[in-house]
């Protein structure tokens, strides 16, 4: 045994790296021997994904987030226009009265409040009502648009399922004749990179990895599975 590049011991020699693989293999169908203790569906794809030290396998939907943003940054820019066209109509009214309420709403924020109405009961001024309007929308906008461009962010550095893990998923869904019914593509036509894994175990040394990924890529049958 050498330690590996986690710390963990790992067999020298191609003898005994081999049995070490086929172990982590046969944890993996072991994995597919689901004890019926769960129920079909949602309830089984849950408690599989979550019963190794790599899972929480799910959707990064990157095309849905980004349109989600792209939603709420067109929402923005056309408050944005609404509040500077607002300034520009203070900027050219002539009327003094007008001129004067506007510039101590402007500079005020209790001024402000008052006379949109959001103080008491006396009535509400009527373009000053409009701008609280603006400002309100604009607070609660602002903080869902950073939040989600935020958490697209957090999702876009999480990793995705190693191969062996995600062949082992596929293979449990091909079992279960498709385990959760979904319109779109099914849970085992998903693309690699699409998947993301909420925890990992720590990578083993490299030349495991690559002893791993080239008896996966030669074609050989790690479950046997009845359809």
């Amino acid at each position: 045994m050498a330690p590996g590049a986690n710390g963990t011991l790992v067999p020298t020699g191609l003898p005994g790296l081999a049995h070490w693989i086929k172990h982590r293999w046969q944890q993996d169908e072991e994995r597919l021997e689901w004890s019926p203790e769960y129920a079909p569906g949602f309830a089984e794809v849950s408690a599989f994904i979550s019963s190794d030290t790599e899972g929480g396998l799910y959707r990064r939907f990157r095309e849905l987030s980004a349109r989600n943003i792209l939603y709420m940054q067109s929402e923005l820019a056309s408050l944005e226009a609404d509040l500077l066209a607002m300034d520009r109509e203070d900027l050219a009214n002539t009327d003094t009265a007008q001129r004067m309420m506007n510039e101590r709403a402007a500079k005020d924020w209790d001024t402000l409040s008052t006379l949109s109405g959001s103080n008491g009961p006396q009535p509400a001024n009527v373009r000053q009502k409009r701008r609280m309007g603006y400002i309100m929308s604009m607070r609660r906008l602002v903080k869902a648009y950073q939040k989600a461009v935020c958490l697209d962010q957090q999702v876009a550095v999480l990793p995705s399922p190693t191969s062996a893990y995600l062949k082992s998923f596929r293979a449990f869904v091909k079992m279960k004749k498709g385990a959760i019914s979904l319109r779109g593509p099914q849970l085992d036509e998903i693309e690699q990179s699409e998947y993301v894994v909420t925890y990992k175990a720590p990578e083993v040394d490299r030349l495991t990895t690559l002893i791993e990924a080239a008896i996966m890529d030669s074609g050989i049958s790690l479950f046997e599975v009845s359809i």
